[in-house]
């Protein structure tokens, strides 16, 4: 059922039980400030890797992956469209995935740093180095940004031409 409709007494007995809902419809900045939340919510978590080795960062993006695949195969199992699910999940997963993953480049760097230290004696972090966290974390906060665009404003109309 759409979300915008109601179940109601009809006005008319011969009418649907199911009539519009009278609550204007959001204009979406509701929506997406709550998918960006999150999002953002989920990349500091990836961040948290620095402290942990990048321990952190591997088990939130297995994690994600995880629950993406039961998610979908659960859709699959209980009779919905592997297209339908693509067209649902695509459009804004593989960008937000793509963000997720810069971050997770950035919560790996404690590791790597580690490493070096115990390769050459020394911590070698540089302009360099930093420069590329930095593209790194610009990166994933813009591709965040527009996979949760585009989950806010797309899915939801891909969503009603499924319907």
């Amino acid at each position: 059922m759409p979300l915008d409709m109601i179940e109601n007494k009809p006005t008319d007995p011969g009418s649907s039980t199911l009539m519009l809902d009278s609550r204007p419809f959001l204009d979406g900045g509701d929506e997406w400030r709550f998918i960006i939340g999150n999002n953002f919510l989920v990349s500091m978590k990836i961040l948290l890797g620095l402290l942990s080795f990048g321990l952190v960062s591997v088990v939130i993006l297995g994690w994600t992956g995880t629950i993406v695949a039961w998610s979908t195969l659960s859709a699959v199992d209980s009779g919905a469209s592997i297209y339908h699910i693509a067209a649902l999940i695509l459009p804004h997963g593989v960008i937000e995935l793509a963000g997720f993953v810069f971050f997770g480049a950035v919560g790996c760097e404690g590791l790597v740093l580690f490493c070096q230290k115990l390769k050459f004696d020394t911590w070698l972090i540089d302009s360099d180095r930093l420069a590329l966290n930095v593209r790194r974390l610009v990166t994933g906060f813009l591709l965040i940004t527009v996979a949760s665009i585009i989950e806010t404003f797309v899915t939801g109309q891909i969503a009603n031409k499924i319907n």
